[in-house]
């Protein structure tokens, strides 16, 4: 096959039979067209053609979402270690996009984010303490400010943090019930005690 040549129609060149593109419809077997003339009538084309490219993208899409998902897939799976090297690259070439996609995909994904979140604590939770720990110790000051503010905030939303706490204090027994019930006790203490200042002004 390699001492087979032919001539191409649109260059008119002659060229190994390697050089021609594969198409079952011919009767050769091959297109009468060089690869080389192939690719500079698809870019013409392609450019001409853009809306009518992407549209026809768009559809094949839609009507082969399976498909492509499962060719993707055996794709990343045969070229694991390509695909990495070829997203450090890309990711080294590009801080501000990948951080910009990075913000916009944790706006939109809130639930997945909280998941991985809870996920990755669980799955590191000494490494989480320890690296807490240190932090505490470091800086004295601002565990300080930011407990106090957690406090404020805790009392005021009545959050399951502070209720634990308070049952805690009491020596309570901590279970959903009695968060529940502390939570109902305060409210309506709260409600009270606003009341009653209401009406001494």
């Amino acid at each position: 096959m390699d001492n087979i040549t032919r001539i191409c129609r649109k260059c008119g060149q002659e060229k190994p039979l390697s050089e021609f593109v594969r198409d079952k419809t011919c009767a050769s077997g091959y297109r009468h067209t060089c690869k080389q003339c192939d690719r500079e009538w698809r870019r013409k084309w392609d450019a001409e053609n853009a809306e009518k490219r992407r549209e026809r993208k768009r559809k094949w899409y839609a009507e082969n979402a399976e498909k492509r998902r499962e060719r993707k897939r055996k794709w990343y799976a045969e070229n694991a270690e390509k695909r990495r090297e070829w997203n450090r690259k890309w990711y080294a070439e590009n801080p501000e996009k990948c951080r910009e996609w990075n913000r916009k995909w944790l706006i939109a994904h809130p639930e997945k984010v909280r998941e991985y979140k809870r996920k990755y604590y669980l799955a590191n939770a000494e490494k989480f303490t320890e690296r807490c720990r240190k932090w505490r110790i470091a800086n004295p000051e601002k565990c300080r400010e930011r407990n106090r503010k957690r406090g404020i905030n805790d009392c005021k939303s009545l959050t399951d943090r502070y209720l634990r706490d308070k049952l805690r204090r009491n020596n309570l027994p901590i279970t959903p019930e009695t968060i529940d019930y502390k939570r109902i006790q305060l409210k309506l203490y709260r409600e009270i005690k606003k009341q009653t200042d209401y009406e001494r002004n």
